[in-house]
């Protein structure tokens, strides 16, 4: 027999947010058999805190359960964050995309654990001035990355990607979290089309008179199946043909 804890007792560990939630209908699905048959498998716990076994836990909420059975994680050595992403990453069925996400997650939520530059204060304090930002970047947050990548089995560069798409837009990150969005095919290419905009809309307006005037127009793509080379659907509005052949220039004060 397993121990057992009262549920007013523990809580989720810190940093829980790095694994993805289990989808609704997996999360219907577990809540209808726990309350059909209990909990059988225990929640891995480490200081009254739950490394495994969140959404157990809030079933078990949801539920009115007043105890829940566990177990002590066995930490050989790990730090409960990674113990827990460790754990999550053998249970679930994660896509690489997820991992990639939880490794900027991690990265960034938890870098003196998983890397960077520990001998920085002593560094600094050795020095006159203290390093340049850029520099300091680079001593702390990417070894951090690539040392969070390694923890996810996933390629760096992957886990770089997912870093952009996380800084740029946290909303559009949390899909790829989720196993909603693809991260290069949907996630980066939305974030580049969204800077290609940003940049676009900051330059000025040309200004004087011209001889000629080269437009690029904004056609409008179609992919075909056979056709992989075509761009697809554009960022923005396009016109049909006989859109752009209606186009007329204002031409005042010239021929």
């Amino acid at each position: 027999m397993h121990e057992r804890a009262r549920v007013d007792r523990l809580t989720e560990a810190a940093h829980a947010n790095l694994v993805p939630p289990m989808r609704p209908t997996e999360y219907a699905t577990l809540k209808a058999d726990i309350a059909a048959h209990g909990i059988k498998v225990p929640l891995d716990v480490h200081a009254h805190q739950v490394l495994d076994g969140r959404h157990r836990l809030r079933i078990a909420r949801e539920l009115g359960l007043k105890d829940v059975p566990i177990r002590e994680a066995t930490l050989a050595g790990d730090d409960p964050v990674t113990w827990m992403i460790k754990a999550a990453v053998l249970r679930r069925h994660l896509s690489d995309d997820q991992r990639a996400m939880m490794a900027a997650l991690l990265a960034k939520q938890h870098p003196k654990a998983k890397g960077g530059d520990q001998k920085s204060p002593v560094r600094r304090a050795r020095n006159q001035s203290p390093p340049r930002r850029s520099a300091s970047i680079r001593a702390t947050k990417q070894p951090a990355r690539r040392e969070a990548a390694v923890t996810m089995n996933v390629a760096p560069k992957r886990a770089e990607k997912a870093a952009t798409v996380l800084q740029a837009n946290p909303n559009l990150a949390a899909q790829v979290h989720r196993g909603e969005v693809k991260l290069s095919a949907q996630a980066v290419r939305q974030v580049h089309h969204e800077h290609a905009r940003e940049h676009a809309r900051a330059l000025p307006p040309p200004d004087g008179v011209f001889d000629c005037i080269v437009i690029d127009v904004p056609w409008r793509y179609d992919r075909q199946p056979s056709e992989s080379g075509l761009r697809g659907e554009c960022d923005y509005a396009t016109m049909s043909l006989a859109g752009v052949e209606s186009l007329r220039l204002d031409t005042a004060g010239g021929a």
